[in-house]
């Protein structure tokens, strides 16, 4: 992370941060923070009944102007899905959308049963 032959680079660092402690959380905030970067999504993206946690996330040192974000419940996970869509080009309006799912074995059942409840 850093600059190369003078030109900052655009940083886009996805996760699945499984940090139980506030103090851990702030120790990687911090991290992230001495690149210049910060979390995109400060809402929860896992909720059960006894806690709501963002455990899930990006860090980005882009402009807040340069990107859009939204989480979505795609039921096939305990997670919400999470989306950033980045403008390809920083002086256009263009949007470039791009969506990542592992795809393993318990994803792909949650998948076909999830095409077994279509009328």
């Amino acid at each position: 992370m850093g600059q190369f032959d003078g030109d900052i680079c655009k940083l886009k660092i996805l996760g699945d941060f499984n940090i139980k402690s506030s103090a851990e959380k702030r120790q990687l905030e911090e991290m992230f923070e001495s690149f210049g970067s910060f979390r995109v999504f400060l809402e929860p993206s896992r909720t059960t009944t006894r806690s709501s946690t963002c455990i899930d996330n990006m860090f980005t040192n882009l402009d807040s102007v340069d990107y859009k974000k939204c989480t979505m419940d795609l039921h096939l996970s305990d997670h919400l899905s999470q989306k950033l869509a980045i403008r390809r080009n920083h002086g256009t309006r263009e949007i470039v959308y791009k969506y990542i799912r592992t795809i393993n074995e318990a994803n792909t059942i949650r998948f076909i049963d999830k095409l077994g409840c279509i009328n």
